[in-house]
């Protein structure tokens, strides 16, 4: 899969969705975007209204507006529509979708300052991201993971837990079930294939400094 990287800044040169093959990866700071983000709230609908202000704390209102706000923006600029037509249906615990005919698959993930959103218009895609934490007892926490996983954080350290972790957490919101599915039951080899399943395959996106990020994808050719 090829990887085309976008800042929030450059919406008002997309003209077309990404290519056969491609899948745009967009990233946004909550705190050099703030302005952006603030000055876009009509965008939201009255659900999201609801639940930006049910937030105590403005990184997590500012995570979850410029979510929903840069989907719709970036969907619009694919699309030539105004972004006031795209509806997001986001379910608790269930894959977030673009609602219409929009040839469009999507995914979005926030950490730290940093909301992430992949695009692509050939291939099913999640995307995480992680901001890291070198002090973190990586021993502790990879006990969840398949043994395969934990001797190798054991044997590395922090830095491949968070490659690890990002690497499942890809998957299984690609997948659209999340962590229903048990961390322990599947790995992701050094080529990217995931353990028992066919057509999954998982990239790294090591261009943040301070986060570790991956995406899942599965081309709709590969899909049964």
């Amino acid at each position: 899969m090829n990887l085309s990287y976008f800042k929030i800044r450059d919406i008002p040169d997309i003209k077309s969705i990404p290519g056969h093959g491609t899948a745009d990866i967009w990233s946004a700071d909550i705190c050099l975007d703030r302005e952006l983000i603030m000055s876009k709230l009509h965008y939201l609908d009255a659900e999201e209204i609801c639940r930006y202000r049910r937030f105590l704390k403005e990184e997590d209102r500012l995570r979850f507006a410029g979510g929903r706000i840069f989907t719709k923006l970036i969907v619009a600029a694919y699309l030539g529509i105004k972004a006031e037509y795209i509806a997001i249906n986001a379910l608790k615990n269930a894959k977030p979708v673009i609602m219409g005919e929009t040839g469009l698959e999507y995914n979005i993930s926030h950490s730290g300052d940093m909301i992430l959103l992949a695009f692509s218009a050939s291939a099913e895609v999640g995307v995480d991201i992680e901001k890291t934490d070198p002090h973190i007892d990586a021993a502790s926490l990879c006990t969840v993971l398949h043994p395969k996983e934990k001797e190798a954080v054991l044997r590395c350290g922090t830095d491949e837990f968070y490659r690890i972790w990002t690497n499942k957490e890809a998957y299984v919101k690609a997948v659209g079930k999340g962590f229903s599915i048990s961390p322990e039951s599947f790995f992701v080899h050094e080529n990217g294939t995931v353990s028992g399943t066919e057509g999954y395959k998982v990239q790294r996106i090591d261009r943040y400094d301070g986060y570790s990020a991956a995406l899942c994808y599965r081309t709709k050719e590969g899909k049964k």
